[in-house]
């Protein structure tokens, strides 16, 4: 993100449609500015993760809120839910078809958390962007 006004907010359904649109809004604010691709797919795969754990595991009727942008040489995003526990990392096997979302915070962003607020919680990552568009990995 080049400045605090290419941040954008979106109000996402909790329905399966929630992490397309995520990705979409991710992609479209990294559109042209970062010509890195490998950016855009961790960008987009973690955004299509958190959504995807908050359609699933939020145990609540608010719509999710994604909140991006890029500033001081950084992506952020951040997925609200209505949800007031954290998010747990599981155990899976081998050849299980999920379950891989906290592990792949862990591993592509640079830094990620929750943020607890008083009607849920925010789950967040950062992805650094230096000068040149690559994306440095934690």
């Amino acid at each position: 993100m080049s400045d605090p006004s290419s941040a954008r907010t979106v109000v996402l359904p909790t329905t399966r449609e929630a992490p397309r649109i995520a990705r979409a809004v991710v992609t479209q604010l990294l559109d042209g500015s970062h010509p890195d691709q490998d950016l855009v797919d961790r960008a987009t795969l973690l955004v299509s993760e958190v959504t995807t754990n908050a359609v699933i595991h939020a145990q609540s009727d608010q719509p999710l809120r994604l909140v991006a942008g890029c500033r001081n040489g950084e992506l952020h995003v951040e997925v609200h839910d209505g949800d007031p526990a954290a998010p747990v990392r599981r155990t899976h096997g081998t050849l299980s078809e999920g379950g891989r979302g906290m592990e792949l915070l862990e591993l592509l962003a640079t830094r990620h958390g929750t943020t607890f607020l008083g009607h849920g919680k925010a789950v967040w990552f950062d992805l650094a962007v230096p000068p040149n568009g690559t994306i440095q990995v934690a």
